[in-house]
Parts: structure tokens; C-alpha cells; sequence
């Protein structure tokens, strides 16, 4: 297994010369051994609505760079994606051979969107981390995660911290990751989880998965199940929990 493009927690780096953000331009992007294009001299300011017509540019830059295939890493976290901007982004990674890092963290797409990750999942053979914390995929989008990571043999890190995915996403985790083996990494904090979702997962956890890193901070988990997940983490030691 290779290590994952980007682990903030865990202190990993990416070091590529294909990176795009909206908040630092293009550096570094090749095509033929020429540069493709540089718009570092471009700011971003968060306080502009995605209506605004630069907005829609920066999107359309990075959609471009994807369609290319020279990016590696792909920040477009608090961009104000919504539902029409992720699936976009999803359409363009679906047979994508480069990119290793997408963070679309707090876009405030729902479970429709998810619905379309989920197909680029399916046949992307290059993604390692993927990070939609804060969005509305709830456990209608899980569930189509979930389904689509079974067959999935590159991601290796999943934020869905704040999303809702409630006891019936937790469920389709673990179904999941008993039989996946690539998933190292899963944040599943601050989702609505409760005792049923962590009995689901503490399942998991005595079984032979094969996470390393779980994160199950700030859910709706009662004293029965924490106490579950914390004797099923003891007997994985290898396996990193954070509780609720």
C-alpha cells in the first residue's frame, strides 16, 4: 500500500508539481514539458458569492486542469460548490489518471451529489484521500459511498465528518469495510451516529478490517455504545479510535 497523498492529522505531505486551489493559483502544471498555465497573480477572497462571475472561472479552471489530467492535488473546500458544482467536479474525475488528493470539504451539496462521487468512485483508479467534511450527503449518500468503495482498490482516506450519515451510514460503513481491505483512514465524527451505528461499527472493529485510523468523535454515542467501541478497539490494537 502506498502512502496516502495528503493525512493533515498524521503530518503527511504531498509533494507534486501538479497543484491547483483557487487560493493559490496553478503552479507547476506541464503539459509537454511546457507550463500549461499560471494564475498564482489571481487572489481569492471568501467573501465573494459563487455567482460572481470569477467564481465560476476558478471552477471552470480547475474542471479544465482535471480534463487534462496533470493535476495530482485539487483543493475546492468552501467553495460554495452546492449540488451543480460537485457534480461537475465528479463527472470530471470519473476516468481521471492523475489526480491523487480532492478535498471538496463544506461545499453544501447533498446526497444527490454524493450519488454522482459515488459513480466516479466506481471506475477512478488514481484517488487516495477524498475529503467532503461538512457537506449533506446524509445516509441516502452514504449508503451510495459506501457501495461504490466495495469494489474501490486506490482511496485510502475518507472525511465525512459532518455530514449526517446517522445509524444507517455507520451500518453501510461497516458492511463495507469487513470485506474492503484498501480504506485505511475513515471519519465518520459529529455524523448523528448513535448506539445503533456504533454496535455496527464495533462489529467491524473486532473483525479483520483494515483501518488503521477511525473517527467517531462528537455523536450521539450512550455509554453502552462507547463502551463497545472501546472493547472492540482493545482487541485491534493496531487500530487508532477517536471516540465519542
Amino acid at each position: 500500500m502506498t502512502t496516502p497523498p495528503h493525512k493533515p492529522t498524521s503530518g503527511y505531505s504531498l509533494h507534486t508539481s501538479c497543484h491547483w486551489s483557487p487560493r493559490k493559483g496553478v503552479s507547476g502544471v506541464k503539459l509537454n514539458e511546457q507550463p500549461l498555465a499560471t494564475v498564482s497573480d489571481v487572489t481569492y477572497d471568501s467573501r465573494v458569492p459563487v455567482n460572481n462571475s470569477s467564481e465560476r472561472l476558478f471552477l471552470s479552471d480547475a474542471i479544465r486542469f482535471l480534463q487534462a489530467g496533470k493535476l495530482e492535488e485539487l483543493d475546492l473546500s468552501r467553495m460554495e460548490l452546492r449540488d451543480e458544482g460537485a457534480v461537475r467536479v465528479a463527472d470530471a474525475i470519473r476516468h481521471d489518471t492523475k489526480l491523487r488528493f480532492l478535498n471538496l470539504g463544506y461545499n453544501e451539496f447533498n446526497d444527490d451529489a454524493a450519488g454522482s462521487l459515488a459513480a466516479a468512485l466506481r471506475t477512478n483508479t488514481t484517488l487516495e484521500y477524498l475529503n467532503l467534511r461538512g457537506n449533506r450527503i446524509g445516509p441516502r449518500g452514504a449508503e451510495e459511498l459506501a457501495a461504490a468503495l466495495s469494489g474501490n482498490t486506490t482511496l485510502q482516506e475518507l472525511n465525512l465528518d459532518h455530514n449526517g450519515v446517522g445509524d444507517q451510514g455507520a451500518k453501510c460503513f461497516a458492511k463495507m469495510l469487513s470485506t474492503q481491505r484498501v480504506l485505511a483512514s475513515l471519519h465518520l465524527g459529529w455524523n448523528m451516529i448513535g448506539n445503533e451505528g456504533a454496535g455496527y461499527i464495533s462489529e467491524l472493529i473486532r473483525g479483520n478490517c483494515g483501518l488503521k485510523v477511525l473517527n467517531m468523535c462528537g455523536n450521539h454515542v450512550g455509554g453502552d455504545g462507547s463502551t463497545w467501541l472501546y472493547q472492540a478497539q482493545k482487541s485491534n490494537p493496531y487500530l487508532m479510535v477517536g471516540f465519542p
